[in-house]
């Protein structure tokens, strides 16, 4: 049995159908892998599932296992399971899929943090949920040297008791350190007591940080802090913008579909590139210029040729497209990383993994008016 297989059987062994099609919550061999390896979250997927949970036939398939393969299991999560040697391993098994399911996002514990007392079947360690903006945020990694989090400290970035020249200092240290975010204004009207000050670390880099901290230490993490907020800003904005599936076999094919004579046949002037794209993002131009080039022509034929055949429906994919950039723009994102988030959208939305097939389609759509505005004179 094939990983995919396998993980549609897992899913299917949990609800009460023997098709996951039936309920609407059929998916594609390449998203059941990603399932899998933990390239694409279970969160969306799991909404389909609603109302159709149960772990009779979990239950009941880990009861009829062999005893050995069960043993093996039990020591695999045995950090998940309770302490308690009383418990029924079929049914904690069945309860932390269960929990896994009502919460698809792991919530690691901070360091030094005693949990509750341990009983039989107690699977939910759950603890400080005021913390989850900044799990979120991390992508449940330390800040620092971006290994994910099993235990976290929370530390203050930069301290409120520094005096003007310290906190002006900072600014420009953050600001050398580039990565395209805005810095805040340290001198003035920056929050030092809220969650913009405050980062996970693991307890290691924690200890490290405050044990020995220095203006470099501090503006390296604020800066960290400052990108992973944008980003996390930024996979806000494109979760909410749904995509036309039928679009993941385009993706897919693209590469088997160009015949590069073709390409040259339809070769097209990009006239409204160059009003789109910031002079100082010429390599991004250069980029987007030359793949409209290539494959404008024939991209904008293979759409209407699919819409014609009810693959799907060419305006709403427009929409989806415009109202994705139109979240972006509004986080201060450069042209650069607009761009790069939006083929990672594309990627994710769709289920394909043809990263480059998802950037020549962005460019198609940069021609199109669906991506970036014309530069004002």
């Amino acid at each position: 049995m094939g990983i995919a297989d396998f993980t549609r059987f897992l899913f299917e062994l949990v609800t009460d159908s023997d098709d996951l099609d039936d309920i609407g919550a059929g998916r594609t061999d390449r998203t059941f892998q990603s399932f899998f390896s933990g390239k694409q979250s279970i969160d969306s997927y799991v909404k389909d599932l609603r109302g159709h949970i149960q772990f009779t036939d979990f239950i009941q398939w880990l009861e009829n296992a062999d005893s050995s393969e069960c043993e093996k299991l039990r020591k695999e999560l045995s950090e998940y399971l309770p302490a308690s040697a009383t418990y029924d391993f079929p049914e904690a098994c069945a309860k932390l899929f269960e929990s896994i399911l009502d919460d698809p996002d792991p919530k690691p514990q901070e360091a030094g943090e005693q949990g509750p007392e341990e009983l039989p079947l107690q699977l939910t360690y759950e603890t400080q949920t005021e913390d989850s903006l900044l799990r979120d945020e991390c992508l449940n990694r330390c800040l620092m040297c971006n290994k994910r989090l099993k235990a976290y400290v929370k530390v203050k970035i930069a301290k409120a008791s520094s005096n003007y020249q310290e906190r002006a200092a900072l600014r420009k240290a953050v600001e050398a350190i580039g990565g395209g975010v805005e810095v805040p204004d340290f001198e003035g009207g920056f929050d030092y007591s809220s969650n913009n000050n405050l980062a996970l670390l693991c307890p290691s880099c924690a200890a490290e940080y405050e044990s020995s901290p220095s203006q470099d230490k501090c503006a390296r993490l604020m800066s960290n802090k400052l990108r992973a907020k944008r980003n996390h800003l930024m996979q806000q904005q494109i979760d909410a913008v749904p995509l036309d599936d039928g679009l993941r076999d385009l993706l897919d094919s693209l590469d088997s579909l160009i015949d590069p004579n073709d390409v040259a046949e339809l070769r097209y002037s990009p006239v409204k590139v160059a009003d789109k794209i910031r002079p100082e993002a010429h390599i991004l131009k250069t980029e987007i210029t030359d793949k409209v080039n290539r494959y404008y022509g024939f991209i904008r034929e293979e759409l209407g040729r699919r819409e014609a055949n009810g693959c799907f429906y060419a305006d709403e994919v427009c929409e989806s497209v415009k109202a994705c950039y139109r979240r972006l723009s509004k986080t201060g994102a450069s042209q650069d990383q607009v761009y790069d988030t939006m083929s990672r959208w594309l990627s994710e939305a769709t289920g394909s993994e043809n990263h480059a097939a998802c950037r020549v389609l962005i460019a198609f759509f940069v021609q199109n008016c669906e991506v970036f505005d014309a530069l004002s004179e």
